[in-house]
């Protein structure tokens, strides 16, 4: 997982911090230490909220929660220099996983799939973060809000909350790229290869085909379109 290489140097645009879950539209921004405690003072004002979506009030938890964003953000915007781009020693840091809760995590082979799914946003959003058409997007949401596997709920319903907490670091990273479809309100997480597509109906073929198993292809709908697109020369 990605982190910052230095918590006491400012990157573009400042250390930034974002509870969209929260109604928060604009980021705090700042230093490092006054971004942790904003968003601490933020959550403890909001305890039904951070109960509701899993959030931490330990600032260990926070530390880690913003190092991680601004590291992805940095990515996106192409400022490699200030990211350390591979530490597999931080990839737990600072969260706890609750235990498994409801339908994927359930389901035999579920965290191989998660683990596939973020593991193609991050790539997707390392090299420039580049989207397919509108329009392209577009016709792949129609598909998914129709398919009887766009699986509804929150975060937490299909994600540990170290997994949806890195989810939603690409959506405010998906925000800030202006990426959307009109039937946004209608996507959720696909039960089959648990990716969540909002995000994924922007992502090129390339880097999703690079993420899917031909277990994870068997399990999708006939008429999905990742296995459309796949076909295509």
């Amino acid at each position: 997982m990605p982190r910052m290489r230095n918590r006491w140097e400012h990157p573009p645009g400042g250390w930034q911090a974002i509870q969209p879950e929260m109604g928060q539209a604009t980021p705090f921004t700042g230093s490092f230490h006054h971004c942790c405690e904003q968003l601490l003072a933020l959550r403890q004002a909001n305890p039904f909220l951070c109960e509701r979506h899993g959030l931490s009030t330990d600032m260990a938890s926070i530390e880690a929660e913003i190092d991680f964003y601004n590291a992805t953000r940095c990515i996106a915007g192409g400022w490699t220099q200030f990211v350390i781009l591979d530490d597999p020693a931080s990839a737990s840091a600072g969260y706890t996983a609750p235990p498994a809760q409801k339908k994927i995590r359930a389901a035999a082979g579920a965290a191989k799939n998660i683990a596939a799914g973020i593991s193609l946003l991050l790539d997707w959003v390392g090299p420039s973060a580049k989207a397919v058409p509108n329009e392209l997007a577009e016709k792949r949401a129609s598909v998914c809000a129709t398919c009887p596997l766009n699986g509804q709920g929150g975060l937490l319903e299909y994600f540990t909350s170290a997994a949806a907490e890195k989810i939603r670091t690409q959506l405010a990273i998906r925000a800030d790229l202006q990426l959307k479809t009109s039937l946004d309100p209608q996507l959720g997480t696909c039960t089959a290869c648990s990716c969540w597509l909002p995000l994924k109906c922007h992502v090129p073929i390339e880097f999703i085909l690079a993420h899917t198993s031909d277990e994870v292809k068997s399990k999708l709908d006939p008429r999905c379109w990742v296995l459309a697109e796949s076909k295509q020369p």
